[in-house]
């Protein structure tokens, strides 16, 4: 998460923290509170991207093992 916040305060507009545990994204954007999403939620991207993304899909992308 440190990483995240230092990039916001030098110009990143967005960071997620991805949590397998819970299979959560926390979304991160400059002088805003975090944003915890789940399932279905639509995390944000920036602008000019046309994703249209949940964080159902990302876990499925990334297919997170036991190992």
């Amino acid at each position: 998460m440190g990483n995240i916040l230092y990039c916001l305060q030098h110009g990143c507009k967005l960071g997620w923290l991805i949590d397998p545990a819970d299979r959560s994204i926390l979304v991160f954007r400059p002088g805003q509170q975090p944003e915890l999403l789940l399932g279905n939620n639509h995390p944000s991207v920036l602008e000019d991207i046309n994703l249209e993304l949940t964080v159902y899909r990302i876990f499925g992308w990334l297919k997170m093992s036991d190992n």
